[in-house]
């Protein structure tokens, strides 16, 4: 099973993922799994709040997997897009605490879920893990849909490199043989008049 993440040498490193030595594309089937479960499972835990974001589920995942099957880089791009929008969330929920703590920390702490009467440092460490936590969740949704960019990037080099091999050689011209019918020399070198 751990044999088909690898990645061949043959394979050029852009198409290399977690220190050049896993394929985008296994990684990227991964992944898709990955958001899938943990989106799914979102939405049955907040059920009553979470109908309407049902439409997600198969316009998104579904299309990802049927992009994954055909090979196709065009359905990947629902989530590449649904990648984007966790990064962007992501930074801008970091914007805020950053903003919150700056204004109203006492406000950020109840936010966060902790009493008031814990000691300051024990206040600080607990913003600081928040902001640490919030920034690994978008430098990881970043790399997620940097693998996935790469993928759909492999597809589309593996679709246009089969459309250049039908293209490049005709099949009537590897079925002919190549005979020597004249001789090629140079050509004599012409007198110019010169007065």
């Amino acid at each position: 099973m751990l044999q088909l993440l690898y990645a061949d040498e043959k394979v050029p490193n852009r198409f290399k993922c977690c220190y050049k030595r896993f394929h985008v594309v296994p990684m990227s089937k991964m992944i898709a799994v990955f958001h899938g479960l943990v989106f799914t499972s979102a939405l049955f835990w907040y059920l009553p709040q979470s109908i309407y974001l049902f439409p997600i589920v198969p316009l998104v995942f579904v299309t990802a997997f049927h992009g994954f099957r055909s090979e196709n880089p065009a359905p990947l791009i629902a989530l590449q897009l649904y990648l984007t929008f966790l990064v962007l969330i992501n930074v801008l929920f970091a914007i805020s605490i950053f903003a919150v703590s700056m204004v109203d920390y006492e406000r950020l702490l109840v936010f966060i879920g902790h009493a008031k009467n814990d000691p300051w440092a024990v206040k600080v460490v607990l913003v600081l893990s928040a902001k640490i936590v919030i920034g690994m969740t978008s430098v990881f949704c970043y790399w997620h849909f940097s693998i996935v960019r790469a993928c759909r990037q492999y597809y589309r080099e593996q679709r246009d490199q089969k459309k250049y091999v039908q293209l490049a050689v005709p099949d009537s011209f590897l079925n002919t043989t190549i005979e020597e019918r004249s001789r090629i020399a140079p050509a004599p070198p012409k007198m110019t008049n010169t007065a």
